[in-house]
């Protein structure tokens, strides 16, 4: 009984959350569309400033202001694709072909102090999202994983073919595909890991973060009617798991019960949700 009353505020609060992701998407993308016309007229009118100065010092003037806006073109296109994670259409897509094509973007975003290990289980069957989104998730997922790990580490990704034999937070039993993104990095307490889906939420400071990474990767999750769920802990580093429905028409896996050995690695190619770790939810 205990088991089904949280079993029904989890699948509540995910409910809400997505709601509000939702009326936030909406919100930011309208605005990002107004701040980019604007910044549009800026960096013209910089452009052609800077053509004409001829003090020293007023070129150092103009340009800063010419990375100062940037800048906040950057953060004006995060907010923007942040808005379209609503709003854009589901393809079904190979994906060991998709995770090779987001891996292009991870490896020169997470610099050379990042090994990126991967592992992915042969013949992975395909999904159905929205590429780009899917290609920005993991980078934001891997950007958020090498800002943990200043001096340096192990970004760990892999994707599996899981199967889930009882519901599991509002996902009905079936095949997914099962990715995980982990780090080695300083991990999050509680009071963080309360906060750390929350859109403009960062422990970053002022400059360094927008606080929209995390809450991308849960819209796409959400969007693809999937499901984002976080796994960390103080000096134990952080693991993200993204679940990705499989297509119906395609041989069914059959399940698995034995616990998974090593780092996630499932057993015969297979494993259900029951073997995986327990998860730090909101």
């Amino acid at each position: 009984m205990r088991e089904a009353i949280h079993a029904t505020e989890q699948a509540q609060g995910a409910l809400l959350r997505s709601q509000r992701l939702e009326s936030l998407g909406r919100l930011t993308a309208g605005i990002a569309h107004e701040f980019n016309n604007l910044l549009q007229t800026l960096t013209t009118a910089l452009q052609l400033a800077g053509m004409t100065a001829k003090e020293t010092k007023l070129q150092g003037l103009i340009d800063t202001c010419k990375r100062t806006v940037a800048r906040a073109t950057t953060l004006t296109g995060q907010l923007g694709s942040f808005g379209r994670v609503q709003e854009g259409r589901l393809v079904t897509v190979d994906a060991q072909a998709q995770l090779e094509s987001a891996l292009q973007l991870i490896r020169g975003g997470v610099g050379e102090t990042v090994r990126i290990d991967t592992a992915f289980d042969p013949d992975l069957w395909p999904v159905t999202v929205e590429p780009l989104q899917f290609d920005l998730a993991l980078l934001n997922l891997a950007i958020n994983a090498r800002d943990a790990m200043p001096a340096g580490g192990v970004l760990r990704i892999e994707a599996r073919k899981l199967r889930l034999d009882a519901p599991l937070q509002g996902l009905a039993p079936g095949d997914y595909l099962h990715l995980t993104v982990g780090d080695e990095g300083r991990g999050m307490d509680a009071q963080v890991l309360a906060h750390a889906l929350d859109p403009f939420f960062t422990t970053k400071a002022p400059g360094e973060g927008t606080g929209l990474g995390l809450p991308q990767a849960y819209a796409f999750a959400a969007q693809a009617r999937g499901l984002l769920l976080l796994d960390s802990a103080p000096g134990a580093g952080t693991r993200v798991h993204i679940y990705l429905r499989a297509p119906p028409r395609r041989p069914r896996l059959s399940s698995c019960r034995q616990p998974a050995p090593g780092w996630g690695r499932p057993a015969a190619g297979c494993c259900s949700w029951r073997t995986m770790p327990r998860y730090a939810r909101r």
